[in-house]
């Protein structure tokens, strides 16, 4: 698989559509659309490693 950057992970989150409604993680789009220059670099790296060591985290 190929590695996903940050930039790929922005654009992902840029399409969420706007809700009102927030998930089981009581997080809306609208406020991830608002983290996306923090949080796009980690959740690469995390997706990144994971595909490397082909595991998943449980928690």
């Amino acid at each position: 698989m190929d590695q996903i950057y940050p930039i790929e992970i922005s654009r992902i989150i840029t399409f969420l559509k706007p809700q009102a409604n927030s998930g089981p993680d009581s997080l809306t789009s609208k406020f991830l659309k608002y983290l996306t220059p923090s949080i796009s670099v980690p959740i690469s790296i995390l997706i990144n490693k994971s595909f490397q060591t082909e595991t998943l985290s449980r928690n």
